[in-house]
């Protein structure tokens, strides 16, 4: 039993031999209520909410330890809080249920307001801890009403921390970088194949997909001609995959092209040597 509770409860016993025709017995009728409370919250089903199921966990562990210490009044109060949380959200209890020294009141005040507006904000993201920290939030407030500060600053510490921890940005993970898709050309030729249609058919969908406003189209050669022809072949490659991708309806404006010869290969190799892969339009976008 905590010490001051044992102080109350020696007090209460000696003004109720001295009073027992005043009605003062009215004031621990919860002695005889609790344990039916106690059983009605016991026998409780689980919950699917998952606030409501820690609310009623919460209450109902704060309850069976007020009982454990013989201090019926407070265990019936979370039992009943156990109960309702059952049927429905309950909130945070007001500070004026208990009686309070006037700068605990206004501390209780702040901090409730401070926890309903938590709330708000990371119910819907992590109900669990949204109801677990409101379970703390009542144990920290029942035991400042009790003067019990040591007891109270267990509670109250597990809010903030979580607090804190709920308050943190998390960083979207950046988009994914759209595909590049690339176009194979035969020898000297700058002719749409129909393995090539099919490169540009995939490019188009994934344009749509995208949502992406601009397109280039970059053309090489390989090594096996000189360089000026080579230069504009590469040049008549783009311009064959743009009215390509028009003819199946991306806006031409949209699209810009761009020959770069014999000079970026994708396999290197030396001069005149006849390189399919080198022989390509790059889409990207």
């Amino acid at each position: 039993m905590k010490p001051m509770k044992l102080i109350l409860c020696v007090v209460a016993a000696a003004m109720l031999s001295a009073c027992a025709d005043t009605g003062v017995w009215q004031n621990f009728s919860r002695n005889f209520t609790v344990n039916s409370n106690k059983a009605t919250a016991e026998r409780l089903s689980p919950v699917a909410d998952p606030f409501q199921q820690t609310l009623v966990d919460g209450y109902r562990r704060l309850a069976a330890a007020e009982y454990s210490w013989q201090d019926y009044w407070s265990a019936d109060v979370f039992y009943r809080k156990a109960i309702a949380s059952a049927s429905g959200p309950v909130g945070p209890s007001e500070p004026d249920f208990y009686w309070l020294l006037d700068a605990d009141r206004q501390q209780a005040l702040a901090l409730r307001q401070q926890l309903l507006g938590w709330q708000a904000q990371t119910r819907s993201i992590d109900p669990r801890n949204a109801a677990a920290q409101q379970v703390n939030y009542d144990c920290w407030l029942e035991n400042v009403a009790e003067r019990q500060y040591v007891d109270a600053e267990r509670c109250k510490p597990v809010f903030a921390v979580a607090q804190a921890q709920q308050q943190q940005v998390v960083t979207p993970p950046p988009p994914a970088a759209p595909r590049q898709f690339i176009v194979f050309f035969d020898w000297d030729r700058a002719d749409i194949t129909a393995e090539a249609q099919r490169v540009i058919n995939d490019a188009v969908t994934e344009y749509r997909r995208s949502g992406r406003a601009r397109v280039t189209l970059t053309g090489h050669a390989d090594r096996s001609g000189p360089d000026t022809y080579n230069q504009r072949l590469s040049e008549r490659r783009a311009v064959a995959v743009r009215d390509a991708m028009a003819r199946l309806g991306v806006p031409a404006a949209n699209i810009s092209t761009v020959g770069r010869g014999e000079s970026q290969p994708l396999v290197p190799t030396a001069d005149g040597v006849r390189e399919p892969q080198n022989r390509r339009v790059e889409i990207s976008y």
